[in-house]
């Protein structure tokens, strides 16, 4: 639903807008790119063209990392809010649904016991589902405000497919600018409203509800829901502390290295870090408390007034098995969606409630509120002591404190002082503490460390491990190192860190454009390009490619090719040949230097022979008919062309087709829902879909269980030495589905197929859906590789899949799942169907499932 709250003065609508765009960045960088997306339209004006009906439309590439424009319907911005829109995800809550049913009846019936009319206030309606649900249980008269223009045409047309067009009145407004007498006839004696994120108070519930008491409802009016409950538990856990604490584990070989005091004395960001907690194993963190009831809610004001700002503390004794520290805080709330309390909505993790039926909700999830530093310790068989846990709020946030002994002191809301939080989102957070990564990013730099020669170290990327750069500008092979690094805070850190460790002679912060620096500024013949690869920009796996367009920038301080200065003998013997460099007719655009064997005494040798055995370690599983190809590619510029050595050197592309147990809703057609016709929505996002092509959005997959259809497959291999901005080629294949094996397989298991089956019923058929694709890349750097994909590549047909939970992975969520075990199929051979089109650095995707009879498309 959208946010009706009262912006009272600047401030406010500063906060609120602050807050919520740095939720969005920290969760989902989806939302982040249309978010700033609509700001630079905002700061740029669409340019118009009349004759055709259509805007020019600014947009930023993440991979050429450069604003382009492209030409879009009038609509465009509805068009794409709609399509991306959370709002099925909602709506498939049968839990939620109901029990609101069933409070706006029991609600009704209070009101009519009364002797009163029922005039009822439906504030951000959304679809108008609770206002129909509020007809159907005998209400007189309602009233519904909706702000965001398309769902509230959306509203009537659903009411009017319903029969209820003239029974309830659409206001195209914020319930903050109804006017008594004018937009209702006189004040509501009953509010339904969902007004709720996963802070609960996030989207201005407070301010909301205390403007319709004090204007639009009548003193004694009932409220679905009535109150909530916000339930705390504090918690000990590494993995988590490496989500909010930059550098919680550091790489091997850098105990010598100090990070600056003031890194360590920030307290992080109020932005909450909101996860699906029944998702989070058990083994990653320990319960230091009891879920504690933090915070009570009267949305009428009536019983607990609707103060701005609020601070509570629960003393509670731990009882623990071994020494630790108190890392974070577990939040979630309960609706209270009745006045007696008898109708209560749940939010929390299935294993706090020890109950795996608790539905499954995206748009409400759990939280995690990180505790500021120093963390306490607290010591085995220890419980003499009592800890004070305090919970502090204003309109919009919330914010934890971890104390000994009493306490009344509110604790001041904590703002980033460091800049990395700012900055950077929390899966790179996560990346530069994860102890895996790190170690394979170690042994990178040992095998290139290694070489019989002392050479220098261009890296690139954004937040970069300051701690692998002080590694390298204090090892005797490596003459100077020289770093990119464009973000203000970012270099801060670095310029810093290099300071305290006496390191600043040997590494060059360069300019932000690459392609202005002279080559007489670099003193030193670059002989290693270092990325881990990691850009803030990038939105997806494979945006990282990035690299590629700030290697051209780069390639003119880059060391020339053996081949382009040392002719090629034919009496020389062949450990002594260099791989030559073709032209990009000769290789399909590709360097073939990379696939050439050859000795390992400079750089590029060790790169490209590497990759000649790392060739075999990439056998991925291919179909019985694969027809990968690469068709039309057009390379305008020759590949890169230098000695340094590149790492990584490529990256490969990789597509699963998954059966989500859940995350297909977000997406779904809603059809019908507690009886209502809510088709009209359905096509309002079939109709915003339309010329969007197929979807692939960033997801957490760690979060949302699904189960592989097939093996992973590689689309295809890009090799970083050639350009791909500016380049059009064309990537497909296909993998035939072992169906016979999906039915023997975890994907099938009865308790799963209930779960996903729309009949529910006693005797409905098993079915097994293909509902989504992920879609990841994997950074290949000499005969190493790291993946944003599976944790394992191998036997994952039918299995529950472990994500990478360090980074996001691409989605496409099919608009209509497809039953793989139905009756009506069997004996039908099953073939998934993907494309690539790249294209100025622009990666389009199509998938289809094809069925051998009726050659159907997934969409």
């Amino acid at each position: 639903m959208v946010n009706n709250s009262a912006f009272l003065g600047t401030f406010k609508v500063f906060h609120s807008v602050l807050h919520n765009f740095s939720k969005a960045f920290y969760k989902n960088p989806f939302v982040l790119a249309r978010v700033g997306a609509r700001s630079a339209r905002m700061s740029s004006s669409p340019i118009k063209n009349a004759t055709i009906g259509k805007v020019f439309v600014q947009h930023y590439n993440p991979v050429s990392g450069q604003q382009e424009w492209e030409m879009q319907d009038e609509d465009y911005d509805y068009s794409k809010e709609v399509a991306s829109s959370a709002y099925a995800d909602m709506l498939h809550d049968d839990e939620r649904n109901q029990l609101y049913y069933d409070a706006i009846r029991k609600a009704v019936a209070t009101l009519r016991a009364r002797g009163d009319s029922v005039r009822v206030l439906d504030i951000g309606t959304g679809t108008g589902l609770l206002s129909m649900m509020a007809l159907q249980c005998g209400a007189d008269h309602i009233t519904a405000c909706e702000s965001f223009e398309p769902m509230a045409c959306c509203a009537e047309k659903v009411l009017v497919a319903n029969g209820f067009a003239e029974k309830v009145q659409v206001i195209h407004k914020r319930s903050t600018e109804l006017v008594l007498g004018e937009d209702l006839p006189e004040r509501a004696n009953l509010l339904v409203a969902e007004l709720f994120d996963t802070e609960l108070i996030g989207e201005g519930a407070i301010s909301t509800y205390e403007h319709a008491r004090l204007h639009l409802l009548t003193e004694d009016a009932l409220l679905v829901p009535s109150g909530a409950l916000v339930y705390a538990q504090v918690v000990s856990s590494d993995l988590l502390a490496s989500t909010n604490v930059p550098y919680y584990n550091r790489p091997p070989h850098s105990s010598h290295l100090n990070l600056p005091s003031w890194l360590a004395e920030c307290p992080g960001s109020i932005s909450v870090h909101d996860l699906q907690l029944s998702q989070l194993d058990p083994s990653h963190f320990t319960a230091v408390s009891e879920p504690l009831c933090m915070f009570k809610f009267d949305w009428s004001g009536r019983d607990i007034p609707l103060s701005t700002t609020d601070t509570v503390h629960v003393s509670f004794l731990s009882r623990l098995d071994k020494s630790l520290e108190c890392h974070a805080v577990f939040m979630w709330w309960h609706l209270i969606m009745d006045q007696d309390q008898d109708i209560v909505l749940s939010c929390a993790p299935t294993w706090a409630e020890r109950d795996s039926s608790l539905a499954w909700r995206d748009h409400w999830m759990q939280a995690v509120y990180h505790l500021p530093r120093p963390f306490i310790p607290l010591t085995a068989h220890s419980s003499s002591k009592p800890l004070i846990l305090t919970a502090a709020r204003d309109d919009y946030s919330m914010w934890f404190s971890l104390s000994h002994g009493t306490t009344d002191v509110r604790p001041p809301a904590p703002h980033c002082s460091c800049g990395q939080h700012l900055v950077n989102p929390r899966t790179r957070l996560a990346q530069l503490s994860d102890i895996h990564r790190l170690n394979f990013l170690s042994r990178v730099l040992d095998a290139a460390l290694a070489l019989p020669r002392t050479m220098a170290w261009l890296v690139l990327g954004d937040a970069s491990n300051v701690l692998l750069i002080g590694r390298l500008a204090s090892h005797a092979n490596v003459q100077h190192v020289y770093v990119h690094e464009t973000i203000r805070q970012n270099r801060r850190l670095l310029l810093d860190f290099l300071e305290l460790n006496a390191l600043k002679e040997h590494v060059t912060l360069l300019p932000e454009d690459l392609s202005k620096i002279s080559v007489a500024a670099v003193k030193h013949k670059i002989g290693v390009v270092f990325a881990e690869p990691h850009f803030n920009s990038s939105l997806l796996p494979w945006h990282n490619v990035r690299l590629s367009s700030l290697l051209s920038e780069c390639s003119h301080l880059l060391p020339p090719s053996y081949a382009s200065v040392q002719p090629h003998s034919s009496k020389s013997s062949p450990s002594d040949q260099r791989p030559q460099e073709l032209s990009s007719s000769e290789t399909n655009g590709r360097n073939v230097s990379e696939d050439v064997p050859s000795n390992l005494t400079n750089p590029t040798d060790f790169e490209s022979n590497s990759f000649v055995s790392r060739s075999v370690d990439l056998n991925f599983p291919t179909s019985k008919s694969l027809e990968s190809h690469c068709a039309g590619n057009t390379v305008p510029s020759l590949p890169i062309s230098t000695s340094a050595m590149l790492l990584p050197a490529c990256v490969s592309i990789h597509v699963m087709a998954v059966s989500f147990d859940d995350l297909w809703k977000i997406r779904a057609p809603c059809r019908q829902r507690c009886g209502f016709d809510l088709t009209a929505f359905d096509e309002m996002v079939d109709l915003a879909r339309t010329g969007t092509g197929e979807v692939v959005e960033p997801q957490p997959l760690w979060e949302y269980p699904c189960y592989s259809l097939h093996e992973p497959v590689m689309i295809t291999k890009l090799y970083l030495r050639e350009p791909i901005c500016g380049v059009q080629r064309h990537f497909k294949g296909n993998v035939e589905l072992d169906v016979d094996a999906l039915r023997a397989s975890d994907a099938a298991r009865p308790d799963r197929i209930k779960r996903q089956a729309r009949d529910k019923s006693a005797d409905a058929q098993p079915e097994l859906y293909f509902n989504g694709v992920a879609v990841w890349a994997d950074w290949h750097f000499a005969d190493q590789t790291i993946s944003t994909g599976p944790l394992a590549h191998d036997h994952l047909t039918g299995r529950k899949v472990a994500w990478n939970a360090t980074c996001h992975q691409g989605v496409h969520l099919l608009r209509h799942p497809r039953s793989l075990l139905s009756p009506a199929t069997s004996g039908i051979s099953k073939i998934f169907h993907y494309c690539l089109d790249l294209k100025d650095g622009n990666f389009s995707f199509k998938f289809q499932l094809e069925e051998e009879r009726c050659n159907a498309s997934s969409e």
